[in-house]
């Protein structure tokens, strides 16, 4: 019997057949993403949102903002 971690939790490398695998920032460029992921600037974003009762539209627009910091650097 193969032994799968509990229902909900977070499964390390490789995906299962259920899981979706996906990339921080994916589409953006490898160090536009590579900064999203190194800065945590989406869960920033979904801090803002969910904790400090922020719109989703002006969450975005933070980010919008802190991604083409990025772009600049």
């Amino acid at each position: 019997m193969k032994k799968c971690p509990p229902k909900g939790t977070n499964y390390n490398y490789p995906p299962r057949n259920d899981a979706i695998p996906s990339l921080v920032g994916y589409p953006a460029p490898l160090k536009i993403g590579t900064q999203m992921w190194a800065q945590a600037t989406i869960m920033k974003m979904i801090a803002r949102v969910t904790q400090q009762k922020q719109s989703f539209d002006d969450a975005m627009n933070w980010a919008q903002d802190e991604i083409e910091g990025f772009m600049r650097s």
